[in-house]
């Protein structure tokens, strides 16, 4: 049977629309946009889809002699990649009068001082992650992404992109994650994304867990203008924390 050219291109239309409508489109299992909360001190804020909790890291401490407390609070700060103005900051306060510490210090150890998410990924693969972070001038700026089967071990995530920022890799300072972070920018850092997918353990987990956390240590610590960071100030804020994923077939 012959086919003339307007015949071919049908033909291949249908067969790309019907590829298309077959493919399965990811699913937001958790996420957090903050908007629905009102603004003031939330150390942990509610998702606004599906069941998770979100957590303040490594906030509470004496690290320069300051005895900082947590203090995260919701505020209104327009300019993430969608939704409302709320937004969620991480920081600290001194209790110490006179004291400029705010909870961040280039003595935490790598990966601990940021902010934890957990939402079930049960019945979901090929899990990603997404989210946008405000940095202030003054702020920590090497930024990694650690994901948890356990809510106990951590492992560093592939960064796969940023709309803002840097996504460097470290191989041999020891005061830096091995493996890719985020060097952030001042400003809103949107649209991060760690691809999960195929990484053991992430597929249908009623544990799973992320955090966005400090990547590096020491004189490693540096805030957005590349100026080694000053232990007295400077915060990263969240928005539009989302995991997702893909229905397992059955």
């Amino acid at each position: 049977m012959k086919m003339n050219n307007r015949t071919m291109i049908v033909c291949i239309s249908t067969v790309l629309l019907a590829s298309l409508s077959g493919a399965e489109a990811a699913t937001t299992l958790t996420a957090w946009t903050f908007d629905s909360l009102a603004v003031g001190i939330n150390s942990s804020p509610q998702p606004s889809t599906g069941l998770g909790t979100a957590t303040a890291l490594g906030m509470n401490n004496s690290y320069n002699n300051t005895n900082s407390l947590s203090n995260p609070d919701i505020q209104s700060l327009a300019g993430s990649s969608s939704g409302g103005a709320n937004s969620w900051r991480v920081h600290g306060f001194s209790s110490i009068s006179g004291s400029r510490g705010n909870g961040w210090s280039t003595n935490a150890p790598i990966g601990t001082q940021g902010a934890q998410f957990t939402g079930s990924t049960f019945g979901y693969y090929k899990i990603k992650v997404s989210f946008d972070v405000y940095a202030t001038a003054d702020a920590e700026a090497n930024l990694q992404v650690q994901y948890s089967t356990d809510g106990s071990h951590w492992f560093n995530a592939n960064i796969a992109s940023a709309a803002r920022g840097v996504i460097a890799t470290n191989t041999t300072s020891a005061s830096t994650v091995n493996g890719t972070f985020l060097q952030l920018v001042s400003g809103w850092n949107n649209q991060v994304t760690a691809d999960l997918s195929g990484l053991s353990g992430m597929d249908n987990n009623a544990s799973f867990a992320i955090r966005m956390v400090n990547a590096s240590t020491g004189t490693d610590c540096v805030d957005t203008t590349g100026a080694i960071y000053n232990n007295t100030s400077g915060s990263w804020t969240l928005d539009n924390v989302v995991i997702q994923g893909q229905t397992i077939d059955v």
